[in-house]
């Protein structure tokens, strides 16, 4: 067992873990967490987050300590579809301790890769947040546990970092993920949601805004382009979802 889980210091693992909360932003959010991670007996730690959006794609941001390269072979091959890890973590609470069986055939690349960059084992920890919040945190290295009492005391600390992790990051990147990903409107198009949210035809609209009823539609239609909707509901609930719509 690694000395960062020595009694002597567990003080200063436990203070690792809680500053995690601290961070200010992404880049100290990692820095804190491989700290943490070191302190548990880990080389690598990773932190993935998905928001459920009704009527909406979910947004993932995945947060890595992971070798680059090993990112990269993971993006190109698309391993997170077939990831044993993700799968498991969309629908599990309690973390997963990860082993050959968990793999099947589709993944069994994955391993492979993993094991070459000292990512062979590990543990991932599910964390839920109502139904439209789920995270997951991984910590790996490369070899496994030397004894059930340090596979305790470490999948423990990982639960406790895992929502600490997950705390921070609705608080320093979920904004700035949503902020990114809502669409710019003009200030027309901007108008026209907040009137068709309100249930105003096109011709009050028009009446409103002073353009003519032609011009609103012209509006509508971008507007409808850019939320990816097909009707006034769809418009009025994504944009009431996306921050648009206060």
């Amino acid at each position: 067992m690694e000395e960062g889980l020595t009694m002597t210091s567990s003080g200063n693992h436990l203070g690792l873990i809680a500053s995690v909360i601290e961070a200010t932003d992404e880049a100290d959010l990692l820095k804190r967490m491989q700290a943490a991670a070191v302190a548990s007996g880990f080389e690598h730690v990773l932190f993935g987050i998905e928001l459920r959006r009704p009527f909406l794609d979910p947004i993932q941001h995945i947060t890595s300590g992971y070798p680059d390269s090993y990112q990269e072979i993971y993006r190109t091959k698309g391993f997170i579809s077939r990831d044993p890890s993700v799968a498991y973590c969309q629908t599990h609470t309690k973390p997963l301790i990860w082993g050959e069986d968990m793999y099947l055939a589709d993944s069994y690349e994955i391993m492979e890769e993993s094991t070459k960059y000292g990512l062979s084992h590990g543990f991932s920890v599910p964390v839920r947040d109502g139904p439209h919040v789920v995270s997951m945190l991984s910590l790996a290295r490369d070899k496994p546990f030397e004894s059930a009492a340090e596979k305790k005391l470490v999948v423990d600390a990982g639960m406790v970092l895992a929502n600490c992790v997950h705390v921070a990051s609705k608080n320093i990147i979920v904004p700035d993920v949503e902020t990114t990903l809502r669409p710019k409107l003009s200030r027309r198009e901007h108008e026209c949601l907040k009137w068709i949210a309100e249930g105003k035809s096109n011709g009050v609209i028009s009446d409103l805004l002073k353009i003519s009823e032609p011009t609103v539609e012209f509006h509508i239609r971008n507007l409808f382009t850019k939320l990816n909707v097909a009707t006034r509901v769809q418009a009025a609930v994504v944009g009431v979802l996306m921050g648009l719509i206060v």
